[in-house]
């Protein structure tokens, strides 16, 4: 076994893998989100309803389904974690149970900045600075080193619907490099606009008011704005894709630790 400690926490995320001494991650789960209702593991998220689940945790593998109702419909999400020598197999997939709509579906990572202050994808090199701002591409791979150790992080098989493409994107935080394997819009099926500033919780404005803030010169600016710019407004756009009834996404994802 190439890591020393392997941890699953309770809530089905891994929170650790250590090298001698030195914890190499921080948490990884999953996101998605609708409208309103927004899902996080490690971070729990907020206005949805878990119906039900299974968890089956053990030192090298875990294992979770639950049925979830959001604001704007109702799925079965299931994870599988298997962790093999240096590599770690991550399978999500999500299964409607009736006509949905998700901004996305995340396979997350994060992973120690002292220890992987470098992120290459799609022919680009970035450093760490702390900045949140998501370098996304539509690729299929993604690195990160550092002096001592490599990852490399690679999407082994999808699916999903048209409506969605795959994409990958690093971002910085205080103590981790963030990666995200993203199902995310290529073409919405519905539009939204949220209050994501002076709340805990983001907001989707009326119907009403978003449809005026779309069709104004403003628009430009809201989409995404979060995700991208420097300047944070307190409102942003974003693009919903609709999952039929008994349709599925789905990441399978290899993330594989070298020392160098």
């Amino acid at each position: 076994m190439f890591f020393d400690n392997v941890y699953f926490e309770k809530n089905s995320y891994l929170q650790e893998l250590r090298k001698n001494e030195d914890n190499l991650i921080g948490s990884w789960g999953i996101e998605t989100a609708d409208s309103k209702s927004f899902l996080s593991l490690e971070n729990g998220g907020y206005d949805y309803k878990l119906i039900q689940c299974q968890r089956d945790i053990s030192q090298f593998e875990n294992k979770f389904n639950g049925e979830y109702e959001f604001h704007d419909g109702r799925f079965n999400l299931n994870i599988v974690d298997k962790v093999l020598d240096n590599k770690v197999i991550r399978t999500n997939s999500i299964y409607s149970l009736k006509d949905s709509y998700f901004m996305d579906f995340v396979t997350r990572f994060q992973f120690n900045k002292s220890i992987f202050p470098i992120a290459e994808l799609a022919g680009l090199k970035f450093e760490h600075k702390n900045e949140y701002i998501n370098h996304q591409y539509e690729t299929d791979k993604v690195k990160l080193y550092g002096p001592n150790y490599c990852v490399n992080i690679r999407v082994l098989s999808i699916e999903k619907v048209p409506n969605f493409k795959q994409v990958i994107y690093v971002r910085g935080s205080a103590k981790f490099w963030v990666v995200h394997v993203r199902l995310f819009p290529r073409k919405y099926d519905k539009e939204i606009v949220k209050l994501v500033k002076y709340t805990s919780k983001a907001r989707p404005l009326p119907d009403n008011i978003s449809k005026i803030l779309l069709k104004s010169p403003l628009a430009k600016h809201l989409w995404y704005n979060g995700e991208k710019s420097r300047i944070k407004l307190p409102i942003n756009a974003f693009g919903l894709v609709k999952l039929m009834n008994g349709e599925k996404l789905s990441l399978k994802t290899e993330a594989v630790f070298s020392k160098i």
